[in-house]
């Protein structure tokens, strides 16, 4: 009996420390490797000007090619758009761009739906816990309900994220191997037209949005010029009656929800144009509101 019970403490002894080797060596991977997120991105920038951020959903890294900008401007620009990503997402991300001293002159935040939501995203939650010993992000993770689990066992977090921060991931880190995405840009274009099926906009707003509140704080306290947008939607969309209500919160709100009504050509689905649309909505924007307020 007391032979098998060694055995067995010696296999959970074998088991904890296998799993504390892949716990550190899949976060040394995502604290060291090329990056392959726009948060890992970030968090290896420091003491940087950007002229021109934009921030959202795939509704912005699909619809800004910054090398326009900068090619219509002069100025530096960054597309900080990331798919499935929510208003709180935004702010976290610019909280680390100001601890990591990135400058920001004008931020452009891409709102329309996202107003409902105050949460974060899964996906992006999923990101930050390979960065849970850096206490700026601690500190965020604790805003999740952070479990134990996460935070104590080792490799749990890892194994429970495995399909945004698996092995799959780690392996690609390993190997240095680079992300489809040019992150120097972040622009994503997509390449012609899928089916522009009808896509519903919420019949509802809420009373107030935290996360946009938040930003306003920030980008007034960091003497940062702030716009906020709706990018363009597919016209069979219901309830676009939802602008309307949206720039009630949001005065100064810059609407290009209904700029291709008669040209669904550009679009790849209701909610993302197509390389051509984003191009042709870039120089749009950029000539419309860059270069008009600076």
């Amino acid at each position: 009996m007391k032979r098998f019970a060694s055995y067995l403490l010696f296999i959970m002894a074998f088991l904890i420390a296998f799993l504390y080797i892949l716990d550190v060596i899949y976060t040394y991977a995502f604290n060291n490797g090329v990056p392959r997120s726009k948060l890992q991105y970030v968090l290896q920038q420091k003491n940087i000007t950007y002229d021109y951020v934009f921030f959202g959903s795939s509704r912005t890294e699909d619809h800004i090619d910054c090398a326009t900008v900068e090619e219509l401007t002069g100025k530096t620009c960054l597309n900080l758009g990331i798919s499935g990503s929510t208003l709180k997402d935004t702010f976290v991300m610019i909280e680390l761009m100001n601890a990591q001293g990135i400058e920001i002159k004008n931020a452009f935040v891409q709102v329309d739906y996202l107003y409902n939501s105050t949460g974060f995203s899964s996906n992006f939650k999923a990101r930050l816990l390979p960065f849970n010993n850096d206490s700026r992000i601690n500190k965020i993770l604790e805003s999740y309900d952070n479990s134990f689990a996460n935070k104590y066992l080792p490799f749990y977090r890892y194994l429970k994220n495995d399909h945004v921060i698996g092995f799959r991931e780690v392996f690609n880190l390993l190997i240095g191997k680079k992300s489809v995405v040019d992150f120097d840009n972040g622009f994503r274009p997509i390449f012609g037209n899928g089916v522009v099926r009808t896509q519903s906009l919420p019949e509802t707003i809420i009373d107030t949005n935290p996360s946009i509140d938040a930003m306003e704080l920030f980008f007034e306290e960091n003497k940062v010029e702030a716009y906020f947008f709706v990018a363009p939607i597919c016209n069979t969309v219901l309830h676009n009656d939802y602008i309307r209500k949206l720039k009630t919160k949001i005065p100064d709100l810059y609407n290009y929800m209904s700029i291709y009504d008669e040209r669904q050509v550009v679009f790849f689905d209701c909610g993302h144009l197509n390389a051509q649309g984003a191009e042709e909505f870039t120089r749009m924007l950029t000539n419309d509101l860059i270069l008009k307020i600076n």
